[in-house]
């Protein structure tokens, strides 16, 4: 817990264009729901620093309130799918990250039945999230908006990544 708090300490953090300009939507209505598998807090002095507004995520300990704000609309709606580095509870070894906490989940796949998705800075590394994603389209309205994936250029996209955009 040290060392991430050390290495992911808000003094260290430099924010990128792409932190800023989704920084800049979220604070401006203009992205309701955000995911990230990320448990720092770029995003969140991100918005601080673009709009100056907080953002508070949802993140394990938790939970069950993402849904309800969901359902509620109670935008911006941000979700931490393996936890926050300031809290207890974290996915991060191989083990912790094979399965999803089932509220989180739950909240991503309805959240995809009333949304596009746009995927950017994700490899499609974590089977659980890819998993997850492909609960969405075996429901009844699968992201009505579409889903897009953002990737590197020049950079492979991996085969779990081709089979969900291929199944969509």
């Amino acid at each position: 817990r040290r060392y991430l708090k050390a290495i992911l300490s808000e003094d260290r953090v430099t924010l990128s264009v792409g932190n800023r300009v989704l920084a800049a939507m979220i604070a401006s209505g203009l992205c309701r729901v955000t995911f990230t598998t990320n448990f720092d807090s770029v995003l969140e002095k991100a918005v601080a620093e673009v709009a100056a507004q907080s953002l508070s995520p949802y993140h394990l300990e938790g939970s069950p309130a993402a849904n309800q704000a969901l359902n509620n609309e109670e935008y911006p709606l941000y979700c931490k799918l393996h936890g926050d580095f300031r809290y207890e509870s974290l996915k991060n070894l191989p083990a912790d990250l094979a399965t999803q906490n089932d509220a989180l989940s739950e909240c991503l796949v309805n959240a995809g039945n009333r949304f596009g998705f746009i995927v950017a800075g994700y490899s499609g590394r974590d089977l659980s999230v890819m998993d997850l994603l492909g609960k969405v389209l075996e429901t009844n309205n699968p992201f009505p908006h579409g889903l897009f994936w953002t990737h590197l250029k020049g950079s492979p996209v991996r085969p779990a990544v081709e089979d969900l955009l291929e199944r969509a």
